[in-house]
C-alpha cells in the first residue's frame, strides 16, 4: 500500500497477524467488518506505524553506537502491540498516536487528498460491494 506527502511516499505492508489485529481493534460496532469510517482509521494508523518503523530504521542507521538503549525505546513490535493495546482499549486513543507525528503528517492524514485516496482504496478492495471489508478483502493489503 501507499500514501504520499509533499516529497515523501510512505509504502508500507501489513502482515496476515497484523492484519487480523487491526481488523479486530478498528471494527468499532463489532459486526466482523470494516465500514469507510473504520477502513480510514486502520489506514491512518497503518501510515502511522510505517512513519514510526521508517523512522525507527534510519536512526539505527545513524546511531549505531546508540542502537541497543535505543531498541529498548522503540522496539517497532513492542511499541506496535503497544499501540495496538491502547486502541483496543478506546479506538479514540488513535488521536494521541497522531499527536507524536509531525504536524506535515498529521495534515496530510486529515487532507481531502489522503481520505479520496483511502476511499478509492477501499471501493477497490470491496469486491463484493457491500459496503464493508471483510478480513478476506483485506488480504490484498498484506504484501
Amino acid at each position: 500500500m501507499q500514501a504520499s506527502r509533499e516529497g515523501q511516499n510512505f509504502n508500507f505492508t501489513i502482515t496476515e497477524r497484523e492484519c487480523k489485529s487491526f481488523l479486530e481493534a478498528f471494527d468499532t460496532d463489532g459486526n466482523g467488518v470494516l465500514d469507510r469510517n473504520e477502513y480510514a482509521d486502520f489506514m491512518k494508523f497503518a501510515v502511522c506505524k510505517s512513519f514510526i518503523e521508517e523512522q525507527y530504521q534510519e536512526e539505527k542507521a545513524q546511531a549505531e553506537a546508540e542502537i541497543a538503549d535505543y531498541e529498548d525505546m522503540l522496539d517497532g513490535d513492542n511499541l506496535v502491540n503497544k499501540l495496538l493495546d491502547d486502541l483496543r482499549k478506546d479506538i479514540k486513543n488513535v488521536n494521541e498516536i497522531f499527536a507524536h507525528l509531525p504536524v506535515d503528517i498529521q495534515d496530510m492524514l486529515k487532507s481531502d487528498e489522503f481520505i479520496q485516496q483511502r476511499v478509492e482504496e477501499f471501493n477497490g478492495l470491496d469486491a463484493d460491494g457491500s459496503g464493508t471489508l471483510e478480513l478476506d478483502e483485506l488480504y490484498p493489503l498484506i504484501e
